[in-house]
């Protein structure tokens, strides 16, 4: 189940409980997260574990404090560090790729 979260939960998530989190950073106002967010939900339909969405609101603060290159971006954390980043064309394989990444021990 996808759970929507703010900037400062999800830092808690990632870096003060250390959890593994899959996160997509999107915005209401970009088309292409537009266009990418029925992919997301697709894949994310199935998923049990740590699946969030972060909004990003043009000029945020977010863009540098989680270092995106642009938006949709899709990023894997495990143990409190950046397992990887998918960005312009995310397939649904990349998210399966993450998601291994983030879940294998």
């Amino acid at each position: 189940m996808v759970q929507n979260v703010t900037s400062g939960e999800l830092q808690k998530i990632v870096f003060s409980d250390n959890s593994p989190a899959m996160v997509l950073f999107t915005g209401s106002w970009c088309v292409d997260c537009t266009a990418f967010r029925p992919i997301w939900e697709r894949w994310a339909m199935d998923k049990t574990g740590p699946v969030f969405v972060l909004e990003i609101k043009r000029g945020d603060v977010a863009w540098q404090e989680w270092d995106l290159p642009e938006i949709p971006t899709v990023a894997g954390y495990r143990n409190g560090k950046l397992i990887g980043k998918a960005s312009d064309r995310i397939s649904p394989d990349d998210l399966d790729r993450l998601w291994r990444l983030i879940a294998s021990d």
